[in-house]
């Protein structure tokens, strides 16, 4: 029962992610915009993916302690986060840790998730964020996945005005890091517009 229950989910996810990415190959992903916390953001994608960091034996020290409002569809950009963190669990050692961080960058706020995983070779790094691409990491392992979740994440965060990417440490792992607009900049650019048609 336990196994037909897990691939139960595990089909629901892949479906819910093609289901997704249609929506987001013919423009009809909709966002809901509004001013949110970045660190509550992170701090409740942790506490959803708690059971999985668990049962893989990876502890998340949450360092996102600045608080930046920014300017989101804020389950979406939960989506993103379960996203990325998930990956960083999958390729993580048990036990193991990831560190997780946000901080204001120019008029944007970048989250980064850090792992300490075996990356991926540098020359294979452009692929990450293809759809269905599922890389072999330094360790040989194949890892199992739909290849959509970081697809995805690309693609919500680009509908946002942000940019996502990956940087891959001398010292081994991977961060992966997004940006997104900061609420406050946002809505003041849209009163200037505003006052520009009203007139």
């Amino acid at each position: 029962v336990r196994i037909a229950a897990a691939e139960a989910d595990r089909l629901m996810r892949l479906i819910n992610d093609i289901l997704d990415m249609r929506k987001i190959e013919s423009g009809k992903l909709e966002l809901a915009l509004d001013a949110f916390d970045a660190s509550k953001l992170v701090s409740k994608a942790i506490e959803g993916i708690d059971s999985l960091a668990q049962e893989s034996k990876v502890s998340i020290k949450n360092e996102a302690n600045q608080s930046l409002d920014v300017y989101c569809d804020g389950d979406r950009i939960l989506q993103v986060l379960s996203n990325i963190l998930a990956n960083a669990i999958k390729y993580s050692p048990s036990p193991g840790s990831i560190i997780v961080a946000c901080e204001k960058s120019g008029s944007s706020c970048k989250i980064s998730v850090r792992d300490y995983g075996p990356g991926v070779a540098k020359n294979q790094a452009h692929k990450l964020f293809g759809r269905f691409e599922q890389l072999r990491s330094k360790d040989g392992k194949n890892r199992a996945g739909s290849g959509l979740g970081l697809a995805i994440a690309k693609a919500i965060v680009e509908q946002h005005g942000g940019e996502i990417g990956v940087e891959l440490p001398s010292g081994g792992g991977s961060i992966f890091w997004f940006s997104l607009p900061l609420a406050e900049d946002e809505i003041e650019s849209l009163d200037l517009n505003d006052g520009e048609i009203s007139e």
